[in-house]
């Protein structure tokens, strides 16, 4: 019998937290400061001022309306134009900081998939998750296989196909017989449960 789509993904979740907490901890401890151009404190306070008096101005604006000073033609013109301003005068600021979660982002992702990958060869696909949860990774077991399955048609489909790749992996466990994914199927792997070594 072979393993449906909630028991995989508690399986690759319980893997996927322990790894994430310590690249957190790395991050904050080390990579974090790393990343961080040498003036990022001073944009973002900088940016921050500027995002207040942006809304209090705004603010203000509103308040004419509500009064009657202004007329709705004449507020939208002003909204236009202070949010104009805003952007004009805070595109430095914006891509400084953009650039760093930017950075960020990348860390993570790589990072994730890097560490994921040692840790499924160094358990050979046993991971943790799937022991705790009972399950078995059998058929070509391979470093090649590995690859294949855990970080090219996992990691990476997933990511680059936005989530759909993942939603493919779930119709086929859900809809199809031997509950295979394309990893599954392309790697000549798959899981079941363990003591239970039978491809079908």
């Amino acid at each position: 019998m072979r393993i449906g789509a909630f028991k995989r993904l508690a399986s690759y979740l319980l893997d996927a937290i322990p790894l994430l907490f310590i690249l957190g901890l790395l991050f904050s401890l080390l990579v974090s400061n790393m990343l961080q151009p040498d003036n990022y404190d001073r944009v973002m306070t900088i940016y921050e001022e500027n995002q207040t008096e942006y809304f209090n101005t705004l603010e203000g604006y509103y308040d004419d309306f509500d009064e009657g000073l202004i007329t709705e033609t004449e507020l939208q013109e002003k909204e236009q134009n202070l949010l104009e301003d805003f952007l004009n005068n805070n595109e430095y600021l914006e891509n400084v900081i953009y650039t760093y979660y930017t950075n960020t982002a990348l860390y993570y992702y790589f990072g994730f998939t890097l560490l994921y990958f040692i840790y499924i060869l160094i358990t050979k696909g046993q991971t943790f998750g799937r022991r705790f949860l009972k399950i078995q990774l059998s058929g070509r077991v391979t470093f090649w296989t590995l690859f294949l399955r855990e970080i090219l048609w996992k990691n990476i489909f997933w990511t680059f196909t936005f989530g759909i790749g993942f939603i493919i992996d779930w119709i086929m466990i859900t809809f199809t017989r031997k509950k295979r994914t394309l990893r599954d199927t392309l790697t000549e792997t798959y899981l079941s449960h363990a003591g239970i070594d039978y491809p079908f």
